[in-house]
Order: structure tokens, then sequence, then C-alpha cells
């Protein structure tokens, strides 16, 4: 039996971070492996540098409002989340090669310019353990000379790469020459089960018209009204982590993982800038309206991601866009799902080639 390693980023007050972390180790488990997720926590150095930044005071503002939200969130890591102990030093991680055979980056946007880390490229890893990265994301082509030197120095040792988008292998081709495999994001490579045994019982308590899900900071509530009317809805919940209260509608800010999955299931459309609000729907066969949550003049714009899913799974005409030129269409789940199937093969049959290096066998 394969003991094998996670790294990603874990312990965060996302939805889309847990799911995807969650739902890999359970792909791995479920083909044999004993898994375990490295607890990283940042060094004191970069703690201290982030105390002078403003979205470290604005992080703790949301901690001391956030405080309920933390304790559900927590609780769902400690009882789901196998992890490792506590590391932080480039030797605390070295020590974690005597107990792993298999290394895995992905999946999440752990590879981004913009928040880059070396560790999340594995260069702790001794040269006679294996390498492999699962569906990282990397859509934001701005790194530098050194990050490109870098990461290839690390990357040259992978047994295997891939990554979550067409966009992510452009990118990694283009700046690094290498070659790699698009598969799924967890989420959706995931059998279906996973997100039903895990669903409360008490399913009535969540039935809902509209959910709306935004990470961005985009204000689209003014269009709430307008679906409702047109779709003849009436019951509208908001979802937020970051406290973005939006009047005239339910607000609930205390909503653990796994109650964040009922309210999908029970709701009727979801409203969302999210990628894994969409991968999510996606999944559970909900009907949804995107909203970009960037701008395409943005540096940092990432609505690559979600396009190029939509491109992958033949998704058309769901974003609000089509919605306001009157050409939204509800979603096929028929056609759609023949496809995620066959992609979700795929990105077993990579898990198992690579880490069992055998066929996959349903």
């Amino acid at each position: 039996m394969k003991n094998v390693a996670i790294m990603t980023y874990h312990d965060m007050l996302n939805y889309g971070s847990f799911f995807q972390m969650f739902a890999l180790q359970e792909m791995l488990k479920s083909i044999g492996c004993n898994v375990k997720v490295i607890n990283y926590k940042p060094n004191s150095n970069k703690f201290k540098k982030a105390v002078n930044n403003i979205k470290f005071l604005k992080y703790i503002w949301l901690l001391v409002r956030n405080d309920r939200l933390w304790f559900e969130f927590n609780r769902c890591y400690d009882t789901k989340i196998n992890k490792t102990r506590v590391v932080s030093t480039l030797n605390e991680f070295k020590k974690l090669n005597s107990e792993f055979d298999i290394f895995i980056a992905g999946s999440d946007q752990i590879w981004s310019p913009n928040h880059y880390d070396i560790h999340y490229f594995l260069d702790y890893v001794d040269d006679t353990k294996k390498r492999i990265s699962y569906a990282p994301s990397v859509v934001i082509d701005d790194f530098s000379k050194q990050q490109i030197e870098e990461i290839k120095k690390e990357l040259d040792l992978f047994y295997a790469v891939s990554c979550r988008e067409v966009t992510s292998n452009n990118i990694l081709f283009k700046n690094f020459g290498i070659n790699s495999t698009v598969v799924l994001d967890p989420t959706l490579a995931v059998n279906l089960d996973f997100y039903y045994s895990i669903r409360s019982e008490k399913t009535q308590l969540y039935a809902n018209d509209i959910l709306c899900y935004f990470l961005g900071d985009n204000d689209y509530s003014k269009y709430y009204d307008d679906i409702k009317k047109k779709y003849g809805y009436k019951k509208n919940i908001n979802i937020c982590i970051d406290n973005k209260i939006t009047s005239n509608i339910l607000n609930l800010n205390d909503v653990n993982p796994f109650d964040f999955i009922n309210y999908i299931i029970n709701s009727k459309i979801i409203l969302t800038d999210s990628f894994h609000g969409v991968a999510l729907s996606i999944k559970l066969n909900k009907q949804f309206i995107y909203f970009d949550r960037f701008r395409k003049d943005d540096p940092i714009c990432q609505n690559s991601r979600i396009y190029d899913l939509f491109n992958l799974l033949s998704i058309k005409n769901v974003s609000y866009s089509d919605y306001r030129k009157g050409n939204y269409k509800p979603i096929d789940y028929t056609k759609v799902n023949n496809i995620l199937n066959k992609e979700m093969q795929k990105s077993s049959e990579f898990l198992c080639f690579t880490i069992l290096e055998k066929k996959y066998d349903k």
C-alpha cells in the first residue's frame, strides 16, 4: 500500500478549497492509498511580513467577524481531513521523505504566480521519491525570470504533471517546456456518491429557490429581483464568507461545507462567480447563472478557468451576459454527464497509472 502526501491549500475559509482537498483524499483512498495532507504553516518570517500587509489586516477583521464560520470549517477539517504534523521549515518538510512514497501537488491555484511558494512545487522531496501533480491551476501568466528558473528545476524532477485547464497547460508549456495532462478538478472527478454520503439527512431545512454564492467584490444583488420575477421564484438565500451582506434576502454566514452541499442540492438555481460554485453545481446537476468575477483587463483575471471548463463539457449560454441578452439556456445534463463521465475516467486513469502504475479498474 502506497503512502501518499498531498501538498495543497488547507485550513482555509473556502468551500472550494475544502472540497478539492477532501475529494482528492477520498479518490486516493479508493485506489488503496494511505493518504495525508501536509499540514503546512508558513514560517514566522513570512508571518511578520504579512503583518504589514493590508490584506492581512482585512484577514484579521474577517477572522473576528467569522468566528462561528471558522469553528464550523475547523470541525469539518478536523473530522474529515487526515493531516501530518505541522511543518513550516525546509528541514521539517524533508523529514516527510521518511514517511511517504509519493508526493502530490494539487489541486487548486497552488502554482499561481500571484501567491508564489516554491514548496508547492515539492522542492523538499528526495530524488528517490515520486512527485506528481494533480490538477493545479495556473491561469495567470506572470512568472518572473527567477521563478521560472526555480520552478523548471523542480518540475523536471516530476514523474508526471497534470493540470486543471487548457490555459494552465499552455502556460506550463510556454514557461517550462512541460507537456501536461489536463484532468478534472477533484470536485468533479470524484464519484457523485461522495456528496450524498456527507450531506445532512434533514434536507427539508435547506429547501430554497435561488442560492447566491459570490467571492468577488462586485455587487450583483440588483439583478436578483429580475431573475426571481422571470422564473417565479420567491425564496432567495445568500451564503457569504466575508460578510458581503445583501439587503432584502436571507444572508447566512455560518454555513459549514456539508450544509453548503445541501443548499446547492436543494436550490432550484445557483447564482455564482466562483469556480467551485460552478463545478459543484455541474456535479450535482443544478441549473446556474455564472457571473464574471474579474474584469477582462484585470492583470489577475482568472475567468478563463470557468470558460475552459465550459468548453470541456460543451456548456453554453449560462452566463449573466447571456441571460441579459435573452440567450440563456438551461443545461441539458444528459449530454454534459456523458462528457463528464469520460473525463472522470481519464482523470482516474491518470492517478492509477502514475501512482499504482496499473490500469484503472472501476
